[in-house]
């Protein structure tokens, strides 16, 4: 026997309109400070790796403790201000992320649940087609096959 139901929370009209009005300011808010970056320019400017950031980590320390050792060319409260908007995108991203992660996971498996219902019914029409020719599964079945190209007895040909 399948696994029927494996998803049996579901979200209340009130809970979706809430999620779907936070996503909503948060995305309000990040609208004002995004940057349309195309891929390629996305591609151009790179990704900071951990070893990078460490050393960018390792700057920032030495101004704050020694100040006089740091060149005057650099807008340091500019590079603080980048710092902690990068350090805080970053933490807003892992909780995207984990987000996303959480979604896809209620969506993959209210999936698995319509798909099994589905095939369900569609079992349950092309046994009644075979076996009792019942009014309705006979056009049921013949609309729904479409979506099994495959499937049927195949016709070995003779030589």
């Amino acid at each position: 026997m399948p696994f029927d139901n494996l998803a049996k929370n579901h979200f209340t009209d009130d809970q979706k309109q809430q999620l779907l009005d936070a996503f909503h300011t948060v995305s309000t808010i990040l609208h004002q400070n995004n940057y349309n970056l195309t891929p390629k320019e996305r591609s151009k400017f790179g990704k900071v790796g951990n070893q990078m950031k460490l050393f960018i980590n390792k700057i920032r320390d030495l101004r704050r403790n020694a100040p006089e050792l740091s060149t005057d060319d650099v807008d340091w409260e500019e590079f603080e201000a980048d710092y902690q908007t990068r350090k805080f995108a970053e933490q807003a991203l892992f909780i995207v992320n984990s987000i996303a992660t959480m979604l896809l996971n209620i969506k993959v498996l209210h999936d698995r649940d319509n798909l099994q219902a589905a095939l369900n019914d569609y079992h349950y029409s092309t046994y009644k087609k075979e076996n009792s020719q019942q009014a309705g599964h006979v056009e049921k079945v013949d609309e729904l096959k479409i979506f099994f190209p495959k499937t049927g007895k195949k016709k070995i040909k003779k030589e």
